[in-house]
Order: C-alpha cells, then structure tokens, then sequence
C-alpha cells in the first residue's frame, strides 16, 4: 500500500517516493524488474528543530544537503546552521507532474529547488539555487543518497583525480595515512570494492577530486545503479562507507557516493579551504547529474 504522505512517480523501470512533509527525502528508489529499493530504507526521524541531531536512527534515503553537511557558524548566515544543513526534515513544497517531482524549499534567503525526473531505468536531476535577498551569500551543497549492500554487489568509482583525502575513519586497528587511491586503503583493508568483505567494524569518509566526470556506484551479475555527473558542475566527490562503526551506541551499515561542491563536512571548512561557493543578490547557479539503474546488466565491474 502506498504511504499517503509520499509522492510516488514510477516509468516502467523504476519507481521513487518522496516525502513533502521531510525535505523532499526520497525514501524510495526501487528497480521495478527485481523488486530491490536501493535505499537504506526506514522511517523518516528527525526533528526540524534548529538544534536538531543526525545520527543513525535518521540515516534513511536520500536528502539535499544545504548549505552545509555538519553544523557550523558562518557570519554570512545569521543563524548557525544545523547538522544535515536547513533542509531535511523540515515541510518543502513538492508538484508532481506526469514524469517529474519539483521540490522548493526556502532557506533563509534562497530558494532551493530540485526536478526530478524519471524516463525509463534513468533519473534525471536538476537543481537551481536563487539568491533572492539583497547580499551574496555562501553555501555548499552535496547529495546524501544513503545505499544499503547486498552479498555479491561491487562498488566502482571511476574519474578520481588522484588519491582521496580522508576526512575521518572510525574502527580501524593501525595508523591510517591522511589518503588512498581507491580501491585500496591500506594493508587491513586492500580493496574497498566488496562491502561484505570488510574485516570488524570499520567507517571512513573521504573526498576526491572529479577529472572530467565521475561514475561510481554499485554493480552485481544481475542490477547495478550509477550516478555520474560533470566536474564543470561538481568538481568533488565524496565517499561514505560505514561498515557497522558509526554511531557508536547505535551502528549502522550504509555506504554513499556523494557528488559536492566542496571536499568539506562543514560552511566553515569549505570557505576557509576556498571551497565555498558565492551566489551574488538576485543571481542563480545550476547543475545536473543522473542516476541509472542496470545500464550494464551481468557485468561486474573492475573500476
């Protein structure tokens, strides 16, 4: 039965909902030819409050990021900005049309929106940011599409330009270097390619910069799902793989490829690493990615 407070858009391939009353949160992205939703799936908790915490009993489906990932102060904005950003789980406007979800949320003085638009086994995303206040304002941006793995799934990321920072790891037994090239991590842990595979409880989160495009995802012999998207865009990918470490009274296992703006978990880090992004009064930024289930149905990867 479907959840009355969702709004459900499916094509003959795939199917998604999306929460209105909890930042547009998709909370569905389901293969309609095997039946499996991508998504860690789970009730949508979370409080709007200001001061509200994201942990893991809110690390469910997928949400928007703004303007910041973890919670910060930035004198730009005149109020500290909560963890998981301004949006999530908070009422945002949503119109369905025949193949497309629009979502607006205001956040202080910008406009948020997000299309979302499903032909065939492809979702196509657009997102456009309006300053519509009197002064420029800072923001990063980075899409947090929580997956859960299977026994046989592989993970590929491809179009790193270089090693990936590590901005934190959780779990691990020996000192960690400051970066890897992907797949390998270290001698512990020498191919992150298999999620089942990983020895003890173990959590890493990374940023990479984008070459020209960058494709990752999960693949096994029968489905995969890929988000690619263009560095001109989004230059940073991040890289999120919990293998039961965090948090640490309640673990979770969910892994994510997360196209950003900016290799930071916060505003602050982004501006004083001269990441952030400026959206002068009156002015708007876009950009694009998609999201493809079973383009390369059988094939396994070896990215």
């Amino acid at each position: 039965m479907t959840d009355p407070a969702l709004i459900t858009l499916a094509s003959d391939r795939l199917q998604v909902s999306v929460a209105p009353t909890f930042g547009a949160r998709v909370t569905e992205l389901r293969d309609l030819a095997s039946g499996r939703n991508w998504l860690v799936s789970g009730p949508t908790v979370g409080s709007p409050d200001n001061d509200a915490q994201y942990l893991g009993e809110q690390a469910r489906g997928w949400d928007e990021c703004f303007p910041t990932v973890a919670p910060c102060v930035h004198p730009d904005w005149p109020e500290p900005l909560r963890d998981h950003g301004e949006i999530w789980g908070r009422r945002t406007h949503c119109e369905l049309s025949d193949a497309c979800i629009l979502s607006s949320s205001q956040v202080g003085d910008c406009l948020f929106q997000r299309w979302l638009i499903v032909t065939g086994s492809t979702i196509h995303l657009r997102y456009r940011l309006t300053n519509e206040g009197k002064t420029s304002l800072p923001w990063m941006w980075s899409q947090h599409c929580l997956l859960r793995s299977r026994t046989g799934d592989r993970l590929f990321l491809q179009g790193v330009d270089g090693a990936l920072q590590l901005s934190g790891a959780t779990g691990q037994a020996s000192e960690t270097d400051s970066s890897f090239h992907w797949p390998c991590f270290n001698a512990e842990r020498p191919d992150l390619r298999d999620p089942q595979a990983q020895p003890s409880a173990w959590a890493c989160k990374a940023y990479g910069s984008v070459a020209e495009f960058c494709e990752a995802g999960i693949r096994n012999e029968q489905e995969s799902i890929r988000f690619r998207w263009e560095s001109s865009q989004m230059p940073f990918v991040g890289v999120w793989l919990n293998h039961g470490a965090w948090p640490a009274d309640k673990p979770v296992h969910q892994l994510a490829f997360e196209p950003t703006t900016a290799p930071a978990d916060d505003l602050n880090h982004a501006a004083l690493a001269g990441h952030a992004r400026w959206l002068p009064a009156g002015q708007e930024d876009e950009w694009t990615l998609t999201i493809q289930l079973n383009e390369l149905p059988g094939r396994p990867t070896t990215a």
